[in-house]
């Protein structure tokens, strides 16, 4: 019963993450070609999340039948040997991720547009490098594993965090985009500490800590997805959405 509670939660995180990575895409084709550096910021969102989801929807099927075919089967011998690395990979994408984010949102305009456009085959490269290195590092011990997947979620958490406070002093993501990336923030600083749990626990101990996270997660995902649906309407109905402080800044005077 346990390990179908984990499946579930595991897909409904996935169908959250894919429906936030469609709704950017929404985002980014009522914009069309009248995009500011803003706004571009959706289009990597919208690669990266897509891409995310639809990696995690795929290994929480997989699980699925690697149970369902037994101990022994060569199904559930082979999702064992790639699950750590599938995760860690999917960690390398969300590292990328945030580094794209981070140049994109101190970068020009120009720049932003032409970083978001190409940032497809950076995510697709991320996560099948960090696939690859998470195979040979083949470490199947607990401590381990969570020591792998810790790295990568405090990396991304300090880096989503330069971001975050880049975008309020220089107007680089509209408001609700920041807010999304807040909660997501939010969720990976958890996983964090969650990883670490796990790593000094007993697996019985840190099961409901994991469900616990899972649910706060959903959390996360479901305000995440609430902000991306707002984002959807403001745009097909051609609303402006401002920064964060954007109001602020444009009534700065400049030193005299």
């Amino acid at each position: 019963m346990g390990v179908v509670l984990l499946l579930v939660l595991q897909v409904a995180s996935a169908l959250l993450t894919l429906a936030f990575g469609a709704m950017a895409v929404r985002v980014m084709r009522l914009a069309g070609r009248n995009r500011d550096r803003a706004l571009a910021a959706w289009e990597p969102t919208a690669f990266a999340f897509l891409l995310a989801g639809t990696l995690l929807l795929a290994q929480a099927l997989w699980a699925a039948a690697a149970i369902r075919a037994g101990a022994g089967s060569g199904t559930l011998d082979t999702y064992l040997a790639w699950a750590q690395p599938l995760n860690v990979g999917r960690g390398a994408l969300t590292v990328a991720y945030a580094a794209v984010l981070a140049a994109l949102v101190v970068g020009g305009r120009r720049w932003a547009l032409r970083l978001s456009a190409r940032s497809l085959p950076v995510f697709g490269t991320a996560a099948t490098v960090g696939t690859l290195a998470g195979r040979l590092l083949d470490d199947r011990t607990p401590n381990g594993q969570m020591a792998q997947l810790g790295v990568l979620g405090a990396v991304t958490v300090l880096v989503l965090l330069g971001v975050l406070l880049a975008a309020v002093t220089n107007d680089g993501l509209d408001q609700l985009l920041w807010f999304a990336l807040a909660a997501y923030t939010l969720k990976e600083t958890m996983q964090v500490s969650l990883f670490a749990l796990i790593a000094w626990w007993t697996p019985g101990s840190s099961r409901a800590v994991t469900y616990g996270f899972y649910a706060l997660a959903l959390l996360v995902l479901v305000i995440m997805a609430v902000l991306g649906a707002r984002r959807v309407r403001m745009a097909a109905a051609r609303q402006h959405v401002p920064a964060l402080f954007e109001h602020i800044h444009a009534r700065r005077s400049p030193a005299t």
